[in-house]
């Protein structure tokens, strides 16, 4: 594990050095840039006059450097972004619930701000690698390509499922997540689902019934237990069905199957050059 030593209190913190490449979840950016455009607009701002017709650019860079360039620098990044969710696979396994389909569409907080979004996107790319695939969410991405050389830099908390370096926003750090605790996050969302996607998970399992559930069972264990309650209460047929596809819903990509491997080859080629050019 690396780890930087925090400042004292009122001095900034230094920036800290990982030799590893970075795993950017870049879709909070989309977000973070067009509330810092929309603050700018209802304050009665020229976003034009001020910034000119490439405004987006200006946030999006400012936004990079606030939570990302000024706070450690990496042998490279790769800025991985999301399809539309109803692009992709999980939107066409979904059987119980549509897949995020308790999100309800919003209207455009100002002006054009659903296509400062997408602009969002070719911002970062125009002095930075961006990753991005039609059928794959953007933590299925740092998901697949995580490995002993790379570190993951994400808000989202199904990241807990994915073995390896973690950048700690709080302590400016990369902390390390073992293959016992994925698995036991893993378990935990094989029975609560999730809500914030509309995934249902094991019927009536709340949080506290999941947790007691879990509590004298190994990690290692943990994820046969949860088969083997969806087949206790549903049969081996309809239990095996309702367990594959919450599996599927909320177990995130890994590095398998040679098929995949070769649809994403690019993603694997680009950190794979990162990491070949500064080993050497």
């Amino acid at each position: 594990m690396e780890r930087v030593s925090i400042a004292p209190k009122n001095r900034p913190i230094e920036r800290a050095q990982f030799k590893k490449v970075g795993l950017i979840d870049a879709d909070f950016l989309k977000y973070h840039v067009t509330l810092d455009i929309e603050k700018f607009f209802k304050r009665g701002g020229d976003l034009i006059g001020k910034y000119g017709e490439d405004y987006v650019y200006h946030f999006t860079k400012k936004k990079m450097d606030e939570k990302i360039n000024s706070k450690f620098s990496t042998w490279g990044n790769l800025y991985c972004f999301s399809a539309p969710s109803k692009n992709t696979f999980r939107f066409n396994i979904s059987l119980e619930k549509k897949y995020k389909g308790n999100r309800k569409g919003k209207d455009e907080s100002y002006p054009n701000q659903f296509d400062d979004m997408a602009k969002v996107v070719e911002c970062v790319g125009r002095h930075n690698t961006v990753v991005m695939y039609p059928w794959l969410e953007a933590d299925d991405l740092l998901s697949c390509l995580q490995n002993e050389y790379t570190m993951i830099y994400s808000y989202d908390k199904d990241m807990k499922q994915v073995v390896g370096s973690h950048y700690n926003m709080d302590f400016n750090r990369l902390d390390e997540i073992s293959n016992e605790q994925a698995a036991c996050f893993i378990a935990y969302q094989l029975l609560r689902g999730d809500t914030g996607d509309n995934i249902p998970g094991f019927p009536g399992m709340g949080e506290k019934k999941v947790a007691l559930y879990l509590k004298d069972i190994r990690p290692a264990k943990q994820i046969q237990a949860c088969y083997d309650i969806y087949i206790k209460n549903f049969g081996i047929f309809k239990g095996t069905e309702m367990f594959v596809e919450t599996w599927n819903l909320v177990k995130l990509r890994s590095d398998r199957g040679t098929y995949f491997k070769e649809t994403v080859d690019v993603a694997f080629r680009l950190r794979d050059e990162l990491i070949k050019s500064n080993k050497l």
